[in-house]
């Protein structure tokens, strides 16, 4: 089957989920007026009908829907982004029930511009957000939030900021950017990428999530002789097992890299016309890539 969803205006879908009962759960942005709103549907897997849809109605400028999780207890939640004005935009979190009624709704207040990305669910029960804060203007900490699941209640809120060289170029990395939270056997790990100010070259960073102390460690992961850098995604093998990708401007190419217990396993080169990897799954021992050529 085939789902089009018609609307007039600009409208896109951003991530879908398979539901535990293998229902499809799809976010991104729709809108409205003119005015882009959250969205979410969930779509039945045989043919593909819309069982429910929710549209946000937060903002006079509109919210998006970057992600969607899926809950122990079979509540939805889902993260992303209140434009609040056009140069502020604040955390927007939304928890739902498996039928679509609204649990809670979370939207921040910072002075400058956050927002979420990544979403899952610890073993106590709380739900663990990340996005990026923008304590100054010009760079980027990560974000980490712990959220009742039930409630929305703010359990801790931390940002982090990072200080280090980049390789290869003479500057300094003081930027944060998520793109993923996974948890194997209890272990959090989260996917950044750092760089210097927004819209510079990236570098993949593998970090873990200490879930008593909150505490942050990692590596920063690249190749000696390439610069310009852009981190894009990874999977997860085991908690000290991870495969990621990197791409490479100029010239063309990509690297996927295993990295065991913090050291490069291996370095697979793949030369151009490949641009980037934009997906990897590793389903049934074997890894599949997608991307771009």
């Amino acid at each position: 089957w085939q789902k089009v969803i018609k609307n007039t205006g600009n409208d896109f879908l951003e991530q879908v989920i398979i539901c535990k009962n293998g229902d499809y759960m799809a976010v991104g942005q729709l809108t409205q007026s003119g005015v882009g709103r959250a969205f979410a549907c969930r779509i039945n897997k045989t043919n593909g009908n819309i069982i429910w849809s929710s549209v946000s109605s937060t903002s006079a400028v509109g919210e998006e829907f970057h992600n969607v999780f899926e809950t122990a207890n079979l509540n939805f939640i889902f993260v992303g982004v209140d434009h609040n004005s056009a140069s502020i935009t604040n955390v927007f979190a939304v928890g739902m029930n498996s039928a679509g009624s609204q649990l809670w709704a979370q939207v921040s207040s910072r002075s400058l511009s956050d927002f979420l990305y990544a979403v899952n669910q610890l073993s106590n029960g709380n739900i663990i957000v990340a996005g990026t804060d923008v304590p100054t203007s010009g760079y980027y900490n990560a974000l980490i939030l712990e959220l009742n699941e039930l409630t929305g209640a703010l359990i801790s809120e931390n940002s982090y900021s990072i200080n280090i060289p980049a390789p290869n170029q003479g500057i300094t990395l003081n930027s944060f950017w998520p793109i993923a939270c996974s948890i194997i056997n209890g272990t959090v790990i989260f996917n950044f990428s750092a760089f210097q100010n927004y819209g510079s070259n990236s570098y993949i960073c593998l970090y873990k999530y200490n879930t008593s102390t909150r505490a942050l460690t990692g590596n920063i992961y690249y190749h000696t002789g390439d610069v310009n850098a852009t981190a894009y995604t990874y999977a997860v093998l085991g908690p000290d097992d991870y495969l990621m990708s990197q791409s490479f401007a100029s010239p063309t190419h990509v690297y996927v890299s295993r990295i065991t217990n913090g050291s490069v396993v291996y370095d697979k080169l793949i030369n151009g016309p490949v641009i980037l990897i934009s997906e990897m799954d590793t389903t049934g021992g074997n890894t599949i890539y997608a991307g771009k050529a």
